[in-house]
């Protein structure tokens, strides 16, 4: 089979580097643990500066073997020392969820070290070889398990957005709407008389209320349909038993595992729902731009023709737009569409009509109700003293230049610097989000996981797509942007 998982240095290897240990950090450092933790907003503040040079400097590409290992022990900390939050009902599912959780790192470390040690051609270099298969795929099926027990392991968390999206689907069961209600009589100082995000976000969580009695499972299975689709995508474009495919399916399962994934599962927030729709939009923009990631002698079989090429990358419009209706910042992300060559603007004019068909009937049915909780309720809110962000730090008159300061740093180096593919969108729109949030009023775990998971999704990605671009042939170019 060869050696599956390179250990020589490749250019820019060292941005790919710094942007996955930033990325690892800043999902351990913003663990519930540390949300009033002095370093929590300096590692982050310090991550900002290496993902910004790095990237400027050294470009995106591999991150080493190395890299990927401390990355992982970075992930293990808060997970063993700091398992999932204490706010929940505790049952019997709890802790294995948690051992689970750490296991699915545990195989992960193991098959990269197996893959590392398989470097001769000995047989039991061999041997070591074929085992850094199974171990991984164990680590992606634990680390599924561990999610999906969450929800049992921990119910009825003390959370304002559970207590939300549960009595939201409950009054949409019987015809009530969710904008209207002004009472989910949540924990004492939380958010309690409005549903203040967009409407996919109780569109899609009903389905695990009225199934399983908790919002929680479709979340959680739309997340997972993500990375699933990812890896299916990955797969699809590889060599079997190829060094790209181990490589990228390694990245994937990295960022699945990092630190605060079981916390978002536990904790109903829609920063799942945003991950698992993007990455869908991402499988299938890598399905239908990048017909050269398939080995030449497979292009006779597997080419679809530019018309279904077409088709195909269209039809990511409908999860990204269902994205675009989830969470109201996620519209930062469309400059990025819109100018992105394997989306373009008409793809992207169907991701936002798309958000608009599904939001129409709610913004329609009580206008002001809609505006005051989707738009009022963050320009008014007031600012948090446990956000994990610059804001509270910063002068009043600078506050708000601050933010937009952040992303302008933000758009310039994801037009300037990233490479405009697949995985260079999904990683522009988490350094958009990085620059967002680094200023932002509230910034929480949340929104710092979906960073993390964003970067280094997009380097999973990049890993396919780099090696296609060095052998890419003039008749196989992506397609053009509508």
């Amino acid at each position: 089979m060869g050696r599956v998982l390179s250990t020589e240095r490749r250019a820019g290897g060292l941005g790919g580097d710094l942007l996955l240990l930033t990325a690892a950090a800043i999902s351990a450092t913003s663990s519930w643990s540390t949300t009033s933790a002095p370093y929590n907003l300096a590692a982050i503040m310090l991550g900002a500066i290496a993902v910004s040079v790095g990237i400027a400097r050294f470009g995106l590409g591999t991150p080493r073997p190395v890299s990927v290992i401390a990355a992982l022990v970075i992930t293990l900390i808060p997970q063993v020392k700091r398992p999932p939050s204490p706010n929940v009902h505790q049952t019997a599912f709890y802790p294995w969820s948690v051992a689970i959780g750490v296991a699915a790192v545990l195989f992960l470390m193991l098959a990269l070290l197996a893959a590392f040690s398989g470097r001769s051609d000995s047989a039991l270099s061999a041997a070591l070889t074929q085992a850094s298969w199974p171990l991984l795929g164990a680590g992606f099926a634990a680390m599924t398990v561990a999610v999906l027990i969450t929800v049992p392991g921990g119910t009825h968390p003390e959370i304002d957005v559970w207590s939300i999206f549960q009595q939201s689907a409950a009054g949409l069961f019987h015809g009530i709407n969710p904008y209207r209600i002004t009472d989910f009589s949540v924990p004492a100082g939380q958010t309690a008389n409005c549903f203040n995000y967009l409407p996919v976000s109780f569109l899609a969580s009903w389905v695990g209320w009225v199934s399983a009695d908790d919002v929680r499972y479709s979340e959680d299975v739309i997340m997972l349909c993500g990375w699933l689709a990812l890896a299916a995508a990955i797969v699809v474009r590889t060599e079997r038993g190829s060094r790209i495919r181990f490589t990228a399916l390694t990245l994937l399962l990295t960022g699945i595992t990092l630190a605060g994934t079981l916390r978002v599962a536990q904790q109903a927030w829609n920063e799942s729902l945003i991950l698992g729709f993007l990455l869908i939009g991402a499988a299938i923009l890598l399905l239908a731009n990048y017909p050269t990631v398939l080995p030449s002698r497979r292009h006779a079989n597997a080419r679809l023709g530019l018309s279904g090429m077409a088709g195909l990358a269209s039809s990511s419009s409908l999860p990204i737009g269902l994205a675009l209706a989830t969470k109201q910042h996620v519209a930062l992300i469309l400059p990025l569409l819109a100018f992105w060559p394997t989306i373009g603007w008409r793809r992207t004019g169907y991701a936002v009509l798309t958000a608009f068909v599904v939001s129409a009937p709610w913004v329609f049915w009580d206008f002001g109700r809609f505006k005051k909780c989707t738009v009022d309720f963050f320009l008014d809110i007031e600012e948090r003293k446990d956000s994990i962000s610059l804001w509270r730090f910063l002068p009043h008159p600078t506050q708000n230049l601050a933010v937009l300061l952040g992303l302008a740093i933000a758009y310039w180096l994801a037009f300037k610097f990233v490479p405009r593919t697949v995985g260079g969108l999904l990683v522009s729109a988490g350094l958009v989000l990085f620059g967002f949030d680094l200023s932002n009023k509230q910034t929480f775990e949340n929104q710092w996981w979906l960073v993390a998971q964003l970067l280094v999704c997009g380097l999973a990605v990049g890993v396919v797509e780099s090696e296609l671009v060095q052998r890419r042939k003039p008749e196989y170019e992506p397609l053009a942007a509508e």
